[in-house]
């Protein structure tokens, strides 16, 4: 019984150290969600599109968008487009179950800003996956969609809490 508990918890809890992390995807890969396509070993899946309408100038939004991402260790890049588009770098998966079924994991996020009349903004959230194996056909597939559906809705919350002047307090452990 102790040898079939030792094999279970081998197998379902394995020593990693911080050397056997794999490297991300290069910067290259998957810079654009309008281009997204796998790659270098690779399998890309680009979630679903979140738009959300802000009463707020560009500036403000930007900065609250931004600063939604950051809250979450999500390391923003630079870009000429920064007025309006943001795109993080690549940030490991740390979700433990989907690691098991996928593999190591990584996730970058894209974030567009468009003036509306009014001083407004539509602002559009998209983040994508990069993974050795292939999710497309698989059953984890559906858990990193709700997940990433999830995770979406806990941003556009943040960017409304940081407009109106409520940023969250910082994660514990931090």
């Amino acid at each position: 019984m102790a040898i079939s508990l030792f094999a279970f918890a081998a197998i379902v809890f394995p020593a990693m150290s911080r050397a056997e992390q794999p490297d991300p995807p290069a910067p290259s890969i998957g810079r654009d969600a309008r281009t997204w396509a796998s790659g270098d070993g690779w399998f890309l899946h680009l979630g679903a599109a979140q738009h959300d309408t802000l009463a707020a100038p560009m500036k403000m939004a930007l900065v609250a968008a931004r600063a939604a991402l950051e809250e979450d260790d999500w390391v923003v890049e630079p870009s000429r487009a920064a007025d309006q588009q943001l795109r993080t770098r690549w940030k490991p998966i740390r979700n433990f179950i989907f690691r098991r079924l996928s593999g190591h994991a990584f996730g970058r996020c894209f974030v567009d800003m468009r003036p509306l009349p009014g001083d407004s903004v539509l602002v559009t959230f998209q983040a994508g996956l990069a993974t050795r194996r292939d999710i497309e056909h698989s059953p984890v597939k559906i858990l990193a969609d709700d997940t990433y559906a999830s995770a979406a809705r806990d941003w556009q919350k943040a960017v409304r809490e940081h407009l109106a002047g409520r940023p969250r307090s910082p994660k514990k452990g931090r």
